[in-house]
């Protein structure tokens, strides 16, 4: 599985009401340290895996969208 693939698997194990991630969270998921959390997401939001944002200052992604796959 590609990281990027781990962003929208990571949101779609969440409710719907709850699809505001920490990016401390996702970097304890995927091993990265916060600089490394920020490029994924661009990517992932560049790529439409993914509708949301990047809170920078708070330290957290509000996801309105995530494309889920089951694997």
């Amino acid at each position: 599985m590609m990281f990027m693939d781990l962003i929208p698997v990571l949101l779609c194990s969440l409710p719907a009401q709850e699809r505001t991630i920490s990016l401390e969270s996702i970097g304890q998921r995927t091993k990265l340290e916060v600089d490394g959390v920020e490029f994924l997401l661009m990517k992932t939001l560049s790529l439409h895996l993914i509708e949301g944002i990047v809170d920078q200052v708070d330290g957290n992604v509000k996801v309105s969208c995530a494309t889920c796959t089951s694997s």
